[in-house]
């Protein structure tokens, strides 16, 4: 009788609008996340900076480090910058993994799939 046809072939597997609706799904919880999470780091950022000036006013020799409180506020700020970006990407990956195992557990899909599609929508 012959081989099917490819339009009348069985595809195995998850239906592939769900597994579309569930990688848009994956990449938009993830993009809302790393966008708060750089919201909270920039914030961090702002109040290390001040942290790090505000040891002019501590200070008993104010004029002395006065010329440099710009320098320790940029200091300061990256700083914290620097370790608040480290610690968000941790959440980050972590909360997306969670996700990733969640998803993958109630429509039946493979976690690999799902963390390259994030990880080729989300960071590409």
């Amino acid at each position: 009788m012959g081989t099917p046809s490819y339009r009348n072939r069985l595809r195995l597997g998850p239906d592939p609008v769900t597994e579309a609706e569930i990688i848009t799904e994956l990449v938009q919880r993830a993009d809302v996340l790393r966008r708060r999470l750089l919201t909270l780091t920039l914030a961090a950022a702002t109040a290390g900076g001040a942290a790090a000036a505000g040891v002019t006013l501590v200070t008993p020799r104010v004029e002395a480090l006065g010329p440099q409180a710009g320098a320790l506020f940029t200091a300061g700020a990256l700083l914290t910058f620097t370790a608040m970006r480290r610690l968000s990407e941790r959440v980050a990956r972590r909360r997306e993994a969670l996700w990733i195992a969640d998803l993958a557990h109630r429509h039946d899909l493979d976690p690999e799939a799902l963390t390259e599609a994030l990880s080729a929508f989300a960071n590409g």
